[in-house]
């Protein structure tokens, strides 16, 4: 079982360099956490993508569908105070912005501050490093 930040769910759904290595650790793991506002991120990312024309309307199209499918079979875990809190300790232990900080304390709520036992999955450099520094296992990509 792995935590998937969102820069690792939008190779999933659209062609990037990184997507075969992505789908690959799906493969061997297929059961996908995430936090509650991963769906927004992705879709904001699909959005920048378009705006900046590297995605054409009909691609954000089949791009946003794919996304609604995946998004119906992963786990979301949802917003509670004791994110927040979590989040704050983050924040200024970590380089990271207030979403990231968000998702790591989801995956630190998940699996009850119990890091050392799971995995997550993220391609964002600084939210890898703090998750390794709060004991998760991370993925090489």
């Amino acid at each position: 079982m792995k935590f998937w930040d969102s820069s690792a769910i939008l190779p999933l759904i659209i062609k990037e360099d990184s997507s075969s290595e992505i789908l690959n650790i799906l493969s061997n793991d297929s059961e996908i956490i995430v936090w509650w506002g991963t769906y927004l991120e992705c879709l904001s990312g699909l959005a920048r993508k378009e705006r900046e024309r590297n995605l054409s309307l009909s691609e954000f199209g089949i791009a946003k569908k794919r996304l609604r499918t995946l998004s119906e079979q992963w786990n979301e875990i949802q917003p509670v105070d004791s994110i927040k809190d979590i989040a704050e300790k983050l924040l200024r232990n970590h380089d990271l912005r207030a979403a990231d900080s968000l998702q790591l304390a989801s995956a630190i709520l998940f699996c009850q501050h119990k890091t050392s036992n799971f995995t997550f999955v993220s391609l964002d450099i600084k939210l890898n490093l703090a998750a390794n520094r709060e004991g998760f296992m991370t993925v090489k990509i």
